[in-house]
């Protein structure tokens, strides 16, 4: 779970995508405020997630 800010201005390196990707990670990069919705939404079905959450736009 990756939050890319309030605006979405933030952008995914490609190699952090493909290094996700290679080890069979799901990403999901939404805008901030989505983010954090999905992410306390798969907290409370018991779903192994990890998140970063980008602040500042």
């Amino acid at each position: 779970m990756a939050g890319t800010g309030t605006s979405a201005r933030m952008r995914l390196q490609a190699d952090v995508v493909a290094f996700l990707k290679e080890r069979g990670i799901a990403l999901i990069a939404e805008p901030t405020p989505r983010a954090v919705g999905i992410y306390n939404q798969k907290c409370t079905t018991g779903s192994k997630v990890g998140a970063c959450f980008h602040l500042t736009c």
